[in-house]
């Protein structure tokens, strides 16, 4: 069965007496239980255990599981039904106290018209836009909800992009609506290993004397028994980023209160993405590939990856040579004016050959950013900025000067100012623990721990700007080009910048704050 198509990821042993564990602990009665994605039995092996249960059933889509698990194992308290989830929550007249278990993922370009459909219209009968079912979880989240008593609970095991992702903002407000007790339980060791998708447990219920709240608790092991940390939001609800309950209500509103000292990057600049070319590998090409297809006359240098500027304040000449000499992928063909048949016959050659390469069995002249061109090898080029900044990060944002307007590919955005701003003094007051601590709370991020800030997350950060003297200037670039460790830099940056409005103790809390967000992802 392939696992892309049906979503079927087991869940670890580990995870499961945790959940039972962390259930029980929670001291609600429990009598009914519903496993929407039944698998190989192995939440209902453990759930049968559990005191004063009455009735436990299983849905499952295939049904040689259920099959499987009959001949093994049978339980008078425990029905299998074999069906979609989606269409026996869509039927039945059932509640349960607890539904339990890990929903499939299956990705909406993988998914039937039937299950696309009866997904959306699920979404429409909560008075929430069609374009949230991105992803089949969200359908068994929906569905579930309308299966419960009213003092009963959901406690799913769901990818940590549900917590972050913009376009599960929306379930996130309304889940908030529903529920006034909310769990997110994140741990360290991976649940999936071999697979690249990080993973968290939801709980979601009602509790009659409680305000409504968020607990965050992160665990280092699955089979940990006491969170490493954990922390509570009531004031600050609704929270637009669950991921960010791993803050206290003190934390941001620290946050929001610092905001007001400074500018909005937004109101010190315009950006604007980098040159798409839609097949980086064919259309930029080495120093040694442009000799061989006889266009020095029809490239132009370009940025395609951030480790080409690693440890560098600005995109030099010597930075441009080095890499040529390093025979670095470095230009791209620059061909939107020019007609197949005035090109070099070297060059010609070389796009006839790569026109042809298929990628998902469809020809790069045929795939769907070459054919919107009008000409297909015809890249649009866009206007580069004095400033360009990296979206996908690790430790830290890449704010780099761009002195010579060098293009980039759309890993970064240009960016040009709209008030008299010294480009050297932005990118040098861009590094203090408050803008990058705001970083970590705006963006999201990725398995394998990438961060990644979209335009407008970018534009919504606040920065401390002033012009810097050059001694100071001069002092940053070194300690750039050195690979200073973040702490020092930030440090020396804080000193020039937050230490103007901000007290120690303000500064020191922001830069908790900033290390606090980044654990999640590392």
């Amino acid at each position: 069965m392939n696992e892309k198509h049906s979503g079927s990821y087991y869940t670890p042993n580990e995870t499961i007496a945790f959940a039972l564990s962390y259930i029980t602990d929670q001291n609600k009665k429990i009598s009914t239980i519903l496993e929407p994605c039944f698998g190989d039995g192995r939440f209902i092996d453990y759930l049968s255990y559990l005191p004063n249960v009455t009735k436990i059933t299983g849905i499952e889509l295939y049904k040689n599981k259920i099959t499987t698990y009959m001949k093994k194992q049978k339980n008078k308290i425990v029905t299998l039904i074999h069906s979609d989830f989606l269409k026996y929550a869509n039927t039945t007249n059932d509640k349960f106290n607890l539904i339990i278990g890990n929903p499939p993922y299956i990705n909406i370009k993988n998914m039937s018209k039937q299950t696309l459909k009866l997904g959306k219209s699920i979404c429409l009968e909560h008075k929430l836009p069609e374009n949230i079912f991105q992803n089949i979880w969200v359908g068994f989240l929906l569905a579930s909800i309308e299966l419960l008593i009213s003092s009963g609970s959901i406690f799913f095991i769901l990818p940590n992009e549900f917590l972050q992702v913009q376009y599960a903002e929306k379930l996130r407000l309304f889940l908030e609506t529903k529920f006034n007790t909310i769990h997110v339980i994140t741990f360290k060791e991976l649940m999936f290993p071999k697979i690249e998708q990080e993973t968290c447990l939801v709980y979601l219920t009602n509790n009659e004397k409680d305000l409504p709240y968020i607990l965050y608790k992160h665990y280092e092991e699955l089979n940990s028994t006491k969170p490493v940390y954990e922390s509570r939001i009531e004031r600050n609800k609704p929270l637009k980023k669950w991921s960010n309950a791993i803050l206290s209500d003190c934390e941001h509103e620290l946050l929001s209160k610092l905001s007001y000292n400074y500018s909005r990057i937004s109101e010190l600049i315009y950006c604007a993405p980098g040159i798409v070319t839609a097949a980086n590998r064919e259309f930029i090409l080495s120093h040694s590939e442009v000799k061989k297809y006889q266009c020095d006359d029809y490239v132009i240098p370009i940025i395609s990856k951030a480790a080409m500027v690693r440890n560098e304040f600005e995109i030099s000449d010597d930075l441009l040579t080095l890499l040529s000499t390093k025979d670095t992928k470095l230009y791209l063909l620059n061909l939107y004016n020019y007609e197949f048949s005035d090109l070099p016959k070297n060059l010609q050659q070389y796009l006839s050959q790569i026109a042809i390469i298929k990628r998902k069995g469809i020809e790069l002249q045929n795939s769907y950013k070459c054919s919107r061109r009008k000409k297909w090898y015809g890249i649009q080029i866009t206007q580069p900025g004095p400033v360009l900044f990296f979206k996908r990060y690790d430790i830290a944002p890449r704010v780099i000067l761009n002195p010579n307007l060098i293009h980039t590919t759309d890993i970064a955005y240009n960016i040009k100012f709209t008030k008299d701003i010294d480009p050297e003094s932005f990118v040098f007051c861009f590094y203090n623990s408050f803008t990058l601590a705001q970083c970590e709370f705006s963006g999201r991020y990725y398995a394998g721990g990438v961060s990644e800030l979209t335009p407008n997350e970018f534009r919504s950060l606040s920065l401390p700007y002033r012009k810097i003297d050059s001694c100071d200037l001069s002092t940053f670039k070194t300690m750039i080009k050195s690979n200073e460790p973040i702490y020092n830099i930030l440090s020396f940056v804080n000193s020039k910048t937050l230490n103007a409005e901000l007290s120690l103790n303000e500064i020191q809390q922001v830069e908790n704050i900033r290390k606090k967000l980044l654990t999640r992802r590392r």
